[in-house]
């Protein structure tokens, strides 16, 4: 069973959640992912895709408790393959995956990128990217930015959600709140 691309169908992700540590004064970054996937089938490793990344660890927690996950990138076909360090087998299930991985902020466009301006005379750094590799996979991308309770100075009030819609799938959505 396989989807458009190359990942298996037996492993089904059901939900995304990213964590970026960026700072536009440095040359590298850091993420969190967990993505909550269901097993259908029984499997011997995970395959995401990851471009240009080097995964720092990777554990899987499920029913039985968590497991550390080994990474190996094949950067041919920009994937990682993760695979249970105890050598046993991933049964049919729900799981919580984990990886911790860090990346390169590029200098021109490509990927993740510094973008320098001038702002009020004063040179600026700010990061950006650009999605033009995804364009014929992709229809659409939307980020929506709310502050959920603009007169309060505390407690979690902003909210970001991207949606982006591959052609001829369902949408996928990352959502997170911060102060």
């Amino acid at each position: 069973r396989r989807t458009p691309g190359h990942l298996s169908k037996d492993v089904v992700p059901s939900h995304y959640a990213l964590a970026l540590e960026l700072d536009p004064a440095l040359d590298t970054f850091r993420g969190r992912l967990e993505i909550t996937l269901r097993v259908h089938r029984p499997v011997s490793t995970i395959e995401i895709h990851a471009h240009e990344l080097d995964a720092e660890s990777a554990s899987l927690r499920g029913a039985a408790g968590v497991r550390a996950l080994g990474v190996t990138a094949r950067p041919e076909s920009q994937t990682w393959v993760l695979a249970p360090g105890d050598g046993a087998g991933i049964g049919p299930g729900v799981y919580r995956l984990g990886v911790v991985y860090r990346g390169v902020v590029h200098r021109s466009a490509e990927g993740l990128y510094r973008a320098e301006y001038t702002h009020k005379g004063q040179p600026q750094r700010t990061l950006a990217t650009q999605l033009k590799h995804f364009t014929e996979r992709l229809t659409r991308v939307e980020v929506h930015l709310k502050d959920q309770n603009s007169r309060k100075k505390n407690g979690v009030d902003k909210h970001c959600l991207i949606e982006a819609r591959p052609r001829g799938l369902d949408p996928i959505a990352a959502e997170h709140d911060a102060p």
